[in-house]
């Protein structure tokens, strides 16, 4: 099952079910989760935890943080309201949800431990750590 179907499938899902009543919303969500279904960015975020123990947004959150700069410019030119979009508070928990998703996936748990993002990120403060599934046990 892709990562999109997971992603609507998972049950914290219909917690955010207000972000995605908008196209311009839904369309926001399917970037993200195209971002987060790249082989590079699954790479870069369990390094970012086995090799750097940061968390594992820690090692794609300059990228995705040009996504959002790409989503808001692209609304700005189709003249869209960001009122119309998720604002980012739910962005950040949805985003949160779909790494939870990536990493459960390749075998990783969260250890329920968040980690600082300072210096990295002006869009988070901390992100959860995982550990790979054998240890967590």
């Amino acid at each position: 099952m892709g990562l999109l179907k997971r992603f609507q499938a998972d049950p914290q899902v219909r917690r955010y079910t207000d972000v995605l009543r908008s196209e311009i919303a839904q369309r926001s969500v399917y970037d993200i989760v195209e971002f987060f279904d790249s082989p590079d960015t699954i790479r870069r975020m369990i390094e970012s935890e086995k090799h750097h123990n940061r968390p594992a947004i820690a090692g794609v959150v300059k990228d995705l943080e040009l996504l959002f700069q790409k989503q808001v410019s692209e609304a700005n030119q189709l003249g869209e309201s960001k009122a119309e979009g998720p604002s980012a508070m739910r962005r950040n928990q949805i985003i949160g949800v779909i790494v939870r998703l990536v990493m459960e996936s390749k075998g990783w748990k969260p250890t329920g431990k968040k980690g600082s993002l300072a210096g990295l990120s002006y869009t988070f403060r901390r992100g959860e750590h995982y550990a790979p599934a054998a240890e967590h046990d």
